[in-house]
């Protein structure tokens, strides 16, 4: 008797990058793109930029959060290996100080 499939669970990345004073402009429309590149993935769930001050946010200025969700492991990794991923981050990097803070959930933790 074969045992039932054990059901994929939905990830999220919590992205978390501090922009460079005068570059928010250039770090939101990169952002805008990088996100824009992520729904052409399969599993691709949704993405969001969250900016400073919006709510659940803080209040720390130029801290932004970014969150992206997938429906399963496979296809966030798919997306975080892929060659589209490489060139956003490398659009995105001139505008943020400081490495970003990235953190995993699944499913409803």
């Amino acid at each position: 008797m074969n045992a039932p499939a054990t059901p994929s669970r939905a990830v999220t990345v919590l992205v978390t990058r501090r922009v460079a004073p005068g570059a928010v402009a250039g770090f939101e429309a990169a952002m805008a793109g990088m996100i824009e590149a992520a729904t052409h993935f399969p599993g691709h769930l949704g993405g969001q930029l969250v900016r400073p001050g919006e709510a659940g946010s803080g209040d720390e200025p130029l801290l932004y959060h970014v969150v992206f969700a997938f429906d399963n492991d496979a296809h966030l990794a798919a997306w975080q290996d892929s060659p589209e991923r490489s060139h956003w981050l490398a659009q995105v990097a001139p505008h943020t100080i400081g490495a970003q803070e990235m953190r995993r959930v699944s499913g409803l933790d």
